[in-house]
């Protein structure tokens, strides 16, 4: 909270929150959880609470970060899977209409790949204690996907902002452009 104040105090006010929280650490679930979940929640509230015309704001972009874990199933991580699925609901959920219409507020989701970081040689530490070899699927799983730089996520955070609608779920991956998913409804995934 003291990083929105200070920060509006500074710049007289935000147009764009990029609400980046995350840990993949299934090792120490409780606190993955809490920071993945909570802190994307908080930091979406404050944003509506300064940003929102509902609260004298003029309005803006919300920009939670969640993975392409967020997207789908992987047995190394499970936890860490199901804490980026929640971003993609939340942010989805706060990119309706009831909530355009009321804050002024555009949500999109970032869901980026594997990018340059020491995560994967570090796996054996990340993953759940207890069960054998996980650290090694993990390290396994997560070196299938391909990786980029973090300068394509970057990138691709600027077509979000200035070109996601609201509501919009976006990946980068590979050191490709970013590009939209399309999350099917409910109703669509019944199996005959």
């Amino acid at each position: 909270m003291a990083a929105f104040d200070k920060t509006i105090a500074q710049f007289k006010g935000l147009d764009i929150v990029i609400n980046n929280a995350g840990i993949m650490y299934d090792a120490d679930w409780e606190k993955e959880i809490a920071l993945n979940c909570n802190a994307v929640v908080e930091g979406s509230l404050l944003a509506v609470k300064h940003l929102g015309k509902n609260n004298g704001g003029k309005g803006g972009v919300v920009a939670n970060i969640a993975s392409i874990l967020g997207l789908q199933k992987l047995a190394g991580c499970p936890i860490y899977v199901g804490t980026k699925h929640f971003v993609v609901g939340l942010t989805r959920s706060f990119g309706t209409d009831y909530y355009w219409n009321l804050t002024g507020i555009k949500f999109v989701t970032m869901c980026p790949g594997v990018t340059d970081t020491p995560l994967i040689s570090d796996a054996n530490r990340f993953a759940l204690q207890g069960y054998p070899k996980l650290g090694e699927l993990l390290a396994n799983e997560l070196g299938s996907l391909p990786a980029q730089p973090t300068s394509n996520v970057a990138q691709g955070m600027i077509t979000l902002i200035t070109k996601g609608s609201n509501g919009s779920v976006w990946v980068s991956e590979g050191n490709e452009p970013v590009y939209e998913v399309s999350i099917p409804e409910r109703t669509t995934l019944r199996k005959s």
